[in-house]
């Protein structure tokens, strides 16, 4: 396996060792720093694999950031053509989606790839109970069994979300 186009280090930088969630511990490199860090090979791995999972994805996939990612998702959209939703998740997009969709077309999501999983607990209990997979960034502060399937990274960063933006499209 290889790495896909050169893997920033910032990727595998995690928060502080007090706010880690117990689920990431065997991801992680042993270190006496306060700073967690994802192992690369383990990064390299679980982005390989989710960009496996979305291009056998047939169906709508959302992409699912916050404001602050706002400019790259847009521009994300504009070349790939995907829905995104950067802004806060509407409760109820889901369970509710003939409500929320009725001034729109949307089609209902196959697959959601959420870009922070911690800061999106609600969305991915949602697409749980609606039956949705979830593809989710998961930082180190995050529960590695929340989403069926783990991209273990940074989930704060601009550069580390663009990357992960470009690398995860197949």
């Amino acid at each position: 396996m290889n790495t896909i186009n050169h893997m920033p280090f910032e990727l595998c930088l995690g928060h502080t060792q007090s706010s880690r969630h117990p689920s990431v511990k065997p991801y992680l490199l042993p270190n006496h720093y306060p700073v967690d860090v994802f192992n690369p090979s383990v990064v390299n791995a679980s982005v390989h694999h989710a960009k496996e999972c979305i291009a056998q994805n047939s169906g709508p996939i959302w992409w699912v950031g916050e404001r602050k990612w706002e400019k790259i998702l847009q521009e994300f959209h504009t070349h790939t053509g995907e829905f995104v939703v950067a802004d806060r998740w509407p409760a109820g997009m889901l369970t509710n989606f003939a409500v929320h969709n009725a001034t729109r077309n949307l089609q209902f999501p196959s697959l959601l790839v959420v870009l922070s999983v911690h800061r999106s607990e609600n969305l991915v209990k949602e697409a749980k109970k609606v039956g949705v997979p979830v593809v989710g960034i998961v930082d180190t502060n995050a529960n590695v069994n929340s989403v069926d399937v783990c991209v273990f990274a940074n989930d704060d960063g601009l550069a580390t979300t663009q990357w992960l933006l470009q690398n995860l499209r197949p």
